[in-house]
């Protein structure tokens, strides 16, 4: 089990034993089948519910942030500086990225589909230069970790460690060539902005 797996399981298995206790508790105070469904509808709105049944009440919305960042290939130091943008559509399942590279203008773009059932995502970039499949933890579509391995068309790997909260998101990546040995690291930050800052950045790199 990897460390991000074994710090957020405990916090699963918490909430999953409230939903439990709580419904017995529910079922405990009567028997009447009225006051029992009450019971079971208090515990769905609490949290309690499938994921699938959550996912339809989210609406679509947008994250938008700087992106920063430093990293190392051998002795040679590099630093990152992007606009990121992540569309969330819970209605479709798929989270959808872009990142602007503002120091070169390259773009990047992909497409993340989440299977809810399993908290699993698959992801492709638009350019099909690189795919993988990853993990979440936490909430469904207010996930607070997420891990990852992508693998490029000619046989290197990527392996990326996310965690997320109020300030944004930070990821430690590792890259590994087609022999897996590791080719370089890096960590980036994603500090949360407005959408007329994320603007402000792609309008001074033009």
């Amino acid at each position: 089990m990897s460390k991000v797996a074994a710090k957020h399981r405990s916090a699963a298995q918490r909430k999953t034993w409230k939903c439990v206790n709580a419904f017995r508790n529910a079922n405990n105070q009567s028997m009447n089948s009225n006051r029992i469904a009450i019971a079971f509808l208090s515990i769905a709105f609490l949290g309690c519910a499938p994921q699938s049944q959550k996912d339809t009440l989210l609406a679509d919305s947008v994250e938008y942030y700087e992106v920063t960042g430093n990293g190392a290939s051998g002795a040679f130091q590099f630093n990152v500086h992007m606009a990121g943008r992540r569309t969330l559509k819970p209605s479709e399942k798929t989270i959808l990225e872009t990142f602007e590279d503002l120091d070169n203008g390259d773009v990047h773009d992909l497409t993340i589909r989440v299977d809810l059932e399993e908290n699993t995502f698959s992801m492709t970039y638009d350019d099909g230069s690189y795919e993988g499949t990853g993990t979440l933890y936490g909430e469904a579509w207010n996930w607070h970790a997420w891990e990852s391995v992508s693998f490029g068309v000619s046989g290197e790997r990527i392996e990326s460690v996310d965690e997320k909260d109020e300030n944004g998101i930070v990821a430690d990546k590792v890259g590994y060539n087609a022999d897996g040995e590791e080719e370089w690291h890096m960590r980036e930050i994603l500090t949360p902005i407005s959408k007329e800052e994320w603007q402000d950045l792609q309008e001074v790199n033009q």
